[in-house]
């Protein structure tokens, strides 16, 4: 289940899942920690680059992939690639770095090359190819959750599940 619900966070682009101007997105729980832990926001940031600036973690998208080859090494100037640089920064330098970041950012998105050009329907695996894999005859299956009603013995082999996605 963990591995489901991680995945489902990867059907959005890696800019927003950085989400500078969103109170869900990486960027915005990394400043809003470090006015109160900052070994968190630190740790916050950890979990951050995993998810978008690690480009040889196993699974990744071609979208992720592309992403963290663009934006690693301004990540990595600015705040360190274990977020060594975020508790000095503080949270104005912070803002300020993220704002350079997120300029960096926009620019990519822009252009013949960029993930402008993918605006629209897109197919599953360049967002999460464990998604456009998924199926039964892999051996995986996914119970749907809120079938369980406490009142008697749970049947899982009348319950309803995920066989595949397409």
């Amino acid at each position: 289940m963990q591995l489901w619900s991680a995945e489902l966070s990867r059907l959005s682009y890696p800019h927003h899942r950085w989400g500078r101007h969103t109170s869900e997105g990486w960027s915005a729980e990394i400043y809003d920690l470090l006015e109160t832990d900052e070994d968190g926001a630190v740790e916050r940031f950890q979990e951050a680059y995993e998810d978008l600036f690690n480009a040889r973690r196993v699974n990744i998208s071609r979208v992720d992939k592309k992403f963290a080859e663009k934006h690693t090494a301004i990540i990595n100037s600015h705040f360190g690639s274990k977020g060594e640089k975020i508790k000095k920064l503080g949270r104005k330098g912070y803002a300020m770095a993220d704002k350079k970041i997120y300029e960096a950012m926009a620019a990519n998105y822009k252009g013949k090359t960029g993930l402008e050009n993918m605006a629209g329907e897109q197919k599953l695996a360049l967002f999460s190819p464990w998604m456009a894999d998924f199926s039964v005859a892999n051996g995986e299956q996914l119970e749907l959750p809120g079938q369980y009603t406490g009142f008697s013995m749970p049947r899982p082999e009348q319950h309803a599940k995920v066989d595949y996605l397409s």
